[in-house]
C-alpha cells in the first residue's frame, strides 16, 4: 500500500494530466453530441474521412463539415383515389371514378375515369371478394385470385378473376374490389 501512495505521489503531475485529458475528450464528445453540424477532416490524398472533435484537421487534410438535418423539402403532391367493388357481371357499386367492360370469363377491362388519372401514374390494386356472383363451381381445394395486367402504367387495365388449384388457373366472373391510387403528370391536380 505504502508503495503505490508513494508511486501516485512521484507522478501526480501525469496522473492530473490524464485526468484532464480524458475529462476534455468527454467535454468535446458531450459538446460535439449537441452541435447541429458534423465536422470532419479529409485526407487529401485518399479522399478518407476522419470525424473531427478539433477545431484542426492534420497535415495533409482539409476540413469539411455538413448539417445534421438539412432543410424540409416542399410538400409532394397528393394522389387521387378511383375505386370500386365489382359484381360478377361488371356492375361497379359504389363507382368511385373507375368503369368496367366484362369482355370474358374472368376478364374485366377497368378504366380510371376520376379527373386527373387519365394522364397521370396509376398505382392500380384488386382484392378478389368472397362469395356472391360468382360463377362455376370452384376445382376442390381451389383459392379463389384476382390480379392486374396493367399493361404499361396507363388509365386502364385488365383485372383477371378465377380459380388457382394443383398450379394451374381456371377463369370464372366473381366480384372484386378495386383501388387506384393515381398522381397525376405534371405534379398538379
Amino acid at each position: 500500500m505504502h508503495r503505490l501512495l508513494d508511486h501516485f505521489r512521484s507522478n501526480l503531475v501525469g496522473w492530473i494530466a490524464l485526468f484532464v485529458a480524458l475529462g476534455g475528450t468527454g467535454y468535446a464528445a458531450a459538446s460535439h453530441a449537441h452541435s447541429t453540424t458534423i465536422n470532419a477532416c479529409a485526407s487529401k490524398r485518399s479522399g478518407q474521412l476522419y470525424i473531427s472533435h478539433g477545431a484542426r484537421c492534420r497535415r495533409g487534410q482539409v476540413k469539411v463539415s455538413w448539417a445534421k438535418q438539412g432543410p424540409k423539402g416542399p410538400a409532394g403532391t397528393s394522389a387521387i383515389q378511383a375505386f370500386g367493388a365489382v359484381g360478377a357481371e361488371g356492375i361497379v357499386i359504389p363507382n368511385g371514378g373507375i368503369s368496367v367492360a366484362h369482355t370474358g370469363p374472368g376478364i374485366y377491362v377497368v378504366t380510371a375515369t376520376t379527373p386527373g388519372c387519365a394522364h397521370g401514374l396509376n398505382d392500380p390494386t384488386v382484392t378478389a371478394t368472397t362469395g356472391g356472383g360468382s360463377t362455376g363451381i370452384p376445382p376442390a381445394g381451389a383459392v379463389q385470385t384476382a390480379w392486374i395486367d396493367t399493361a404499361g402504367g396507363g388509365p386502364q387495365f385488365t383485372v383477371h378473376t378465377g380459380w388457382i388449384s394443383g398450379g394451374s388457373f381456371t377463369p370464372a366472373d366473381f366480384g372484386f374490389d378495386l383501388q387506384d391510387s393515381c398522381v397525376p403528370s405534371g405534379g398538379g391536380r
